[in-house]
């Protein structure tokens, strides 16, 4: 079938925001591996995983905003898992709980979830899950991959504070699914939950004293004043305090 035209690729904006949220995650989360591959392509066919924008949205030259279901990400996930694979049959290694990677795959067009969410059905998200372990035995170690879309902030946001907002909700859904923090109710925390750009201006690129304990307690944050000193040290340098 013939590939879909109109989806976006990642603009340089977008591409530097991901590198941004690497050396961030990095920068909390120094034990953990995190790495970037921003060559990957996703052949869409259209059809069932493209559709008209639900809310009748248009692009500068007039035309309707396509769409791309989550659903076309479902198998996306095979080559990284081949590559664990491959890595550990060469340390002479069996996949283990803790070798499982977590995927977050980033994308520019416009996000619509294949299923209901929380038995809504919604017309367009900022990220979801992609719905594999649906299908997985319940056994299965591997945690589910995610996508998240920056159609939302580059239509809406400012260019000077786009970076900002597409590392808030790669952390976000980091930090909510693969560590398992849950979303907070305290006042200026990454964890706050935000349905719209302006509510997603007004959360911080840090974590409130209560999740950084969680993670302490988790054991991936060994030293927490210093971890704070690190990552605002950070935040300061690239202009995203």
């Amino acid at each position: 079938k013939k590939a879909d035209a109109s989806m976006p690729l990642l603009n340089e904006t977008m591409l530097a925001a991901l590198q941004t949220v690497h050396d961030l995650i990095t920068c909390l989360l120094p034990g953990c591996r995190v790495s970037i591959d921003s060559k990957r392509e996703l052949r869409v066919s259209n059809g069932r995983l493209t559709r008209s924008d639900a809310q009748g949205a248009r692009r500068a030259d007039g035309r309707l905003v396509r769409q791309l279901s989550s659903d076309a990400f479902r198998g996306a996930r095979l080559p990284i898992d081949e590559a664990v694979d491959a890595d550990l049959r060469a340390a002479g290694r069996e996949r283990k709980l803790e070798d499982e990677p977590y995927i977050v795959f980033v994308v520019a067009p416009h996000l619509y979830p294949a299923g209901r969410v929380e038995g809504k059905d919604l017309a367009w998200v900022y990220s979801t899950d992609v719905g594999e372990d649906d299908d997985w035995e319940e056994e299965d170690p591997r945690i589910d991959a995610w996508v998240v879309s920056t159609h939302q902030v580059e239509r809406f946001v400012p260019p000077r504070m786009q970076i900002k907002e597409v590392c808030k909700v790669l952390l976000y859904c980091v930090l909510l699914e693969a560590l398992g923090l849950h979303i907070c109710e305290n006042l200026d925390c990454v964890m706050n939950n935000n349905d719209s750009v302006g509510e997603m201006e007004k959360v911080p690129l840090r974590l409130c004293p209560t999740c950084m304990r969680k993670l302490h307690l988790m054991g991936v944050v060994e030293d927490v004043p210093a971890t704070h000193r690190r990552v605002a040290s950070f935040l300061a340098e690239k202009g995203l305090a």
